[in-house]
């Protein structure tokens, strides 16, 4: 999922809906995040964990936010979240949570 179709998708929603996205898309991190939990014998990556962690942060400060009617922009917003994955190279998992928040908010 691109940042111009995130972008879209946000834009045509209020603060509300974009709480409830942003809130979905929380879960779908969790969901995801689970590919990184140590089973057996196979280590986990706290890498993983630690990058879920801090997208987590993102989504639940932005949601905060525009609970407060202070929205941080939703430019600054999308940056943050994609510049937070490639910086723990959790990509892939991000992409997968992004469709299944769309596919789920339409």
């Amino acid at each position: 999922m691109d940042r111009p179709i995130i972008l879209e998708h946000l834009r045509k929603q209020d603060a509300s809906e974009r709480r409830t996205w942003v809130r979905m898309l929380g879960y779908f991190f969790t969901v995801a995040a689970r590919s990184s939990y140590p089973i057996g014998q196979a280590e986990g990556s706290l890498r993983h964990l630690m990058g879920f962690n801090e997208l987590q942060h993102e989504l639940y400060g932005y949601a905060n936010h525009l609970e407060a009617q202070t929205d941080w922009g939703i430019e600054a917003f999308v940056d943050s979240i994609y510049g937070k994955a490639a910086q723990y190279g959790v990509e892939n998992d991000f992409r997968v949570a992004l469709n299944m928040s769309l596919g789920a908010s339409q």
